[in-house]
């Protein structure tokens, strides 16, 4: 009994991260990390107030200007001049995080993000097998064979992708998967490069590069596949 209500909640659960990771409608993902799960960062300098066409201006300088017209009209929204308050960082952190500025569509229909042997299933039991641990390399088991450069993988191979996991996700970091009517999109946002995870602590470092990603390797089976796949089909017609 217990190991039957064991697989019952592992199955249950593999149904929830899939959901997650193929844009249910019910279910859509969207992941910026909270500041719990951030790093500590040694800042040994003031952050800007302001910025004007890349000019950072520090809150004692600001203070000084907004006394004068001409600083005020300096700092002015008119002039070029970006207040850099809470609300500003929020949007960007937001963008950042989430934001694929329509790379959806390249990723799926030209590249074909999720037609090889990396798919939102495996991707999803690769992250539940964390237990919400978090990784700086998810390891994933292909769903499909693939051949890549004379190398064949094999279906249930386990391979590194670079991945991050951060403690608590339930999807890697800069990732986003979305339903467009019934079609899966896949996009990759800012934060799969630009952002990883400490190694100790599997806390969240904004801003450093995710060095270990292997993208050429998951870019090269996924044209491989879907050029296979369209090769089969071609042949399929030809001799039917």
């Amino acid at each position: 009994m217990r190991l039957a209500a064991r697989r019952t909640i592992d199955i249950v659960a593999i149904v929830l991260v899939a959901a997650l990771l193929t844009g249910c409608p019910f279910m859509q993902r969207r992941y910026t990390p909270p500041r719990d799960d951030v790093l500590a960062s040694n800042q040994s300098h003031p952050a800007p107030t302001f910025d004007v066409f890349g000019r950072s201006i520090l809150h004692d300088e600001a203070d000084e200007m907004m006394k004068t017209e001409a600083g005020r009209a300096t700092l002015s929204a008119a002039n070029g001049a970006v207040a850099i308050d809470e609300e500003f960082l929020k949007v960007g952190k937001e963008a950042f995080y989430e934001e694929a500025f329509g790379n959806e569509v390249f990723l799926t229909d030209v590249l074909g993000m999720i037609d090889g042997p990396v798919t939102p299933g495996a991707i999803a039991k690769a992250v539940l097998a964390l237990k919400g641990q978090g990784t700086t390399n998810l390891r994933v088991a292909l769903a499909k064979d693939a051949n890549i450069g004379g190398k064949q993988f094999r279906e249930g191979d386990v391979i590194d992708t670079g991945l991050d996991v951060p403690r608590g996700a339930v999807a890697p970091m800069g990732m986003t998967i979305k339903q467009v009517m019934r079609k899966t999109y896949a996009g990759v946002t800012c934060a799969l490069c630009h952002s990883t995870i400490d190694p100790a602590t599997h806390l969240v470092v904004h801003g450093a590069p995710n060095h270990d990603f292997q993208r050429g390797l998951m870019i090269a089976w996924r044209r491989t596949a879907r050029r296979t796949s369209r090769t089969a089909a071609s042949l399929t017609s030809k001799h039917s």
